[in-house]
């Protein structure tokens, strides 16, 4: 008999997908379908982030440990956003 492994996913990841839930609701089974996961996982990250995001306002800022963090490069973000776009257009 065939097992499939679990699958791990990356919090980033989970992040974009629960964003991209939130942002049209009605689209979840469609966004599960182009992804390949359940609709009741994606649910699932949704609800975590919607319940979780207040402890980003309420925990005091967190300080950069090394000055290297700080002068990250910029194109460093325009990598996320064009990650994002990529994700967005239909993975």
């Amino acid at each position: 008999m065939y097992l499939r492994r679990k699958r791990h996913y990356s919090p980033t990841f989970k992040a974009l997908v629960a964003l991209s839930a939130i942002k049209d609701h009605a689209a979840v089974t469609e966004l599960a379908r182009q992804l390949g996961l359940p609709a009741k996982q994606i649910e699932t990250w949704r609800a975590q982030l919607v319940t979780r995001a207040c402890e980003i306002f309420d925990a005091p800022p967190a300080m950069p440990q090394s000055s290297a963090i700080q002068r990250a490069p910029q194109n460093n973000r325009l990598r996320e956003l064009k990650v994002f776009d990529d994700f967005q257009a239909g993975c």
